[in-house]
């Protein structure tokens, strides 16, 4: 009786096994897809736009020169994330936290993203918080997650406003400051 849960209890830790390892799966073909897309969209801007480079007319010359600069920055940015995304697996990310306003981390994106912006049917808005003490974070790292959320925000609202706010919070008698980009 007792062989017979023995065997009971180490087939239902392997099915457990089995079931977790059958979801780890699913979960790296999910993103192989996700960032095969998304690599995949600024290569695509990318040959476009040089084709226009090619054979449109100087007046093309300019925006395109723009666009493949902004698509191979994005594309690059985006092997970084995955490199990052190893080296966190790998526990070899380097973290280096300093003192970051987060105001100015903001300010610093939009200025960054300027010529974006132009072209943007929506409108970006920004809401800081005046009141706020410098955190300690990596700028890089925080820089790098900021300006994903906030590409996104501008390449898909469509014709949407974004709406970016910098704010004081408090849980659980713990004070937080949050950054939302909607």
């Amino acid at each position: 009786h007792r062989l017979e849960d023995q065997v009971r209890q180490r087939t239902a830790e392997l099915e457990t096994a089995l079931f977790h390892a059958q979801e780890a799966d699913r979960v790296k073909s999910q993103f192989v897809t996700e960032m095969n897309h998304e690599l995949r969209t600024p290569l695509t801007n990318i040959i476009l736009y040089l084709e226009i480079l090619a054979f449109g007319g100087p007046d093309k010359r300019d925006r395109a020169l723009e666009v493949v600069r902004q698509e191979t920055t994005h594309l690059s940015q985006l092997i970084e994330d995955v490199l990052d995304i190893s080296r966190i697996d790998l526990h070899r990310l380097h973290v280096e936290p300093e003192s970051v306003h987060l105001n100015a981390l903001v300010e610093g994106l939009l200025a960054d993203r300027a010529a974006l912006l132009e072209r943007s049917p929506g409108q970006v808005h920004f809401m800081p918080d005046d009141s706020l003490s410098p955190v300690q974070a990596d700028p890089k790292l925080i820089g790098r997650v900021l300006t994903n959320l906030l590409d996104n925000a501008i390449n898909y609202a469509g014709d949407g406003d974004v709406r970016i706010r910098v704010r004081r919070e408090e849980t659980e008698s713990r004070r937080w400051q949050v950054l939302s980009i909607a």
